[in-house]
């Protein structure tokens, strides 16, 4: 059984990532990771809306963690 569709039809969608390489970590002193998202909205029916989220300087979790403690 399908959920019932809602008024709103929300996707995101990873346009492109990228994590900081093990040979840069020497040389730099934050994060160059990043991704971003496209945004797909279709509200009322047959009235869409793309936009894009950027979030930069991103880490893998356990680094956060590590980071924490120092």
């Amino acid at each position: 059984m399908k959920p019932p569709k809602s008024a709103v039809d929300f996707i995101d969608i990873l346009q492109a990532a990228r994590l900081t390489t093990e040979e840069e970590k020497p040389n730099i002193h934050y994060s160059t990771g990043f991704f971003l998202l496209a945004h797909h909205l279709e509200y009322p029916k047959g009235d869409k809306l793309i936009f894009y989220s950027l979030y930069r300087h991103t880490a893998e979790l356990k680094k956060y963690a590590a980071a924490a403690y120092q």
